[in-house]
């Protein structure tokens, strides 16, 4: 059953790439404007990453809190900001060897 979920939180995040990559974008945008605050923390922009991931994951069809529903917003959640994250350390690397 679980294998089953996860298939399907797979197949959602393949199926909707535009939404990850509005989610990245929508997240960087949100970082460079709340970076200097104080309060701003990391897991504040991840979180807020999960909350956008967990809006774009509304079905068409009508809201309902159920296990595929859950498992898709976490995927898309995670698909957004791994591939945000491991972008950023590759471009902090590219760019510290280059000085």
């Amino acid at each position: 059953m679980f294998y089953i979920l996860i298939r399907s939180g797979i197949a959602f995040v393949e199926s909707n790439l535009v939404l990850v990559g509005m989610i990245m974008s929508i997240v960087a945008y949100a970082r460079l404007f709340v970076k200097d605050f104080a309060w701003c923390k990391a897991w504040m922009i991840t979180a807020f990453a999960f909350v956008l991931a967990y809006i774009f994951a509304v079905p068409s069809y009508g809201f309902e809190i159920n296990a595929a529903y859950l498992i898709q917003g976490f995927c898309l959640g995670l698909a957004a900001t791994g591939i945000y994250k491991t972008g950023a350390a590759i471009a902090e690397k590219a760019g510290a060897s280059l000085k």
